[in-house]
């Protein structure tokens, strides 16, 4: 579940259905906002300076744009991914990355 915010209108029941659908519940959300406990995968995409809501997260996607990514590594994820800006960041990332072996 993607696109806008999508913990603004999913919920447990929602999610209770696409479950006995037979599909495995993935959200990419920016993590200011509490979601249902019965979601499978939880991709948490944060905003520079946003408090974070959710506490539970298999994945941190951070956007870069030359930020201090350390500020990220606390959050209890196991797996740390940056997406370049544009394709003119691109080199800065990848060099981000090489620096920072936890991404």
């Amino acid at each position: 579940l993607t696109g806008g915010e999508p913990s603004l209108w999913i919920d447990r029941e929602f999610v209770d259905c696409l479950h006995q659908a037979g599909k495995y519940v993935c959200i990419e959300t920016n993590g200011t906002r509490l979601l249902p406990d019965n979601i499978d995968w939880v991709t948490c995409s944060p905003k520079q300076g946003v408090k974070l809501e959710i506490t539970r997260m298999n994945e941190v996607k951070v956007v870069y744009e030359g930020q201090d990514i350390t500020v990220y590594e606390q959050l209890p994820a196991g797996h740390f991914f940056l997406q370049p800006c544009s394709c003119s960041n691109t080199a800065e990332t990848v060099d981000c990355v090489m620096k920072h072996p936890k991404w």
